[in-house]
């Protein structure tokens, strides 16, 4: 996931910033000392922020495709571009 992430990363010409997350949790449940239920969980996903003409914009996605996670980039960018126009003060860059 690191190597994806960072090959993702590269081909932006904006700066931009992945984080992947994985949460995992486990249910059980029991009641009378019997076992009634026994589940493990388990969710992902990236979250992708994007400084484009001074203003950041966000975006996350659970789709782990290249495809999904670039598609994520593309709309934490365009949020951005679409902040920059009404935003007074920006960043100047990091």
């Amino acid at each position: 996931m690191l190597q994806l992430l960072q090959e993702i990363a590269a081909r932006s010409s904006e700066w931009v910033e992945l984080r992947y997350h994985v949460r995992r949790s486990k249910r059980i449940s029991v009641r009378n000392g019997r076992l009634e239920e026994s589940s493990t969980l388990r969710l992902a996903g990236v979250g992708v922020r994007a400084l484009v003409d001074g203003v950041f914009g966000f975006s996350s996605t659970t789709d782990l495709s290249e495809e999904g996670i670039a598609r994520a980039v593309s709309e934490a960018q365009g949020a951005a571009r679409t902040s920059a126009s009404a935003k007074r003060e920006k960043i100047a860059r990091l």
